[in-house]
């Protein structure tokens, strides 16, 4: 599944998937209503809050 990033995000902990508004990101899981992990293009894989995307 192909999300694309509606805002920026920095990561807050060790983990966390950085986020840069326009790209697009492959949803590997849901891990909650709040939060989900994502695989960027260069392969970067992470947790990111799930209304930093669409």
């Amino acid at each position: 599944e192909q999300a694309e990033v509606l805002y920026d995000f920095q990561p807050q902990q060790s983990g966390d998937l950085a986020l840069k508004s326009g790209d697009k990101i492959t949803i590997v899981e849901r891990l909650s209503q709040d939060w989900f992990k994502g695989r960027d293009s260069n392969n970067n894989e992470g947790v990111f809050p799930a209304n930093y995307v669409k």
